[in-house]
């Protein structure tokens, strides 16, 4: 008796892939669809990382020398410090948000042209 069922050394048989296939255990296109997609953000990410690393200092350095040229803290002036925080935050994400649209539209569009399952 095999110790691990993982560590067959037949191969299936047609009937068991009959079997596998009826009850959906079966790669599908959206599988490597998502796994394209996965990778190429991560290379985008890896690509786009120096201007994102510089993007965020500038941010944080703008943030913190904003608080040295406030002489009265009044509600206006927090509101455009939230502001500039959400908007520059924003930037930092806006790539990587419409690279992984993009790549996830062009992706699906082609798996429909081929007719993938």
């Amino acid at each position: 008796m095999p110790e691990n069922k993982d560590s067959k050394t037949e191969k299936e048989s047609p009937h068991r892939r009959m079997e596998a296939r009826k009850k959906g255990n079966i790669f599908q296109s959206k599988d490597l669809i998502s796994g394209v997609m996965i990778l190429a953000t991560f290379l985008f990410l890896r690509i786009l990382s120096g201007y994102m690393l510089g993007r965020f200092v500038s941010v944080i350095h703008d943030f913190i020398s904003l608080g040295g040229g406030v002489s009265e803290f009044t509600d206006i002036v927090a509101s455009r410090i939230i502001f500039d925080l959400v908007f520059n935050m924003l930037l930092l994400a806006l790539p990587i948000l419409c690279i992984a649209m993009v790549l996830g539209f062009v992706l699906s569009v082609s798996r429909q042209q081929l007719k993938l399952p």
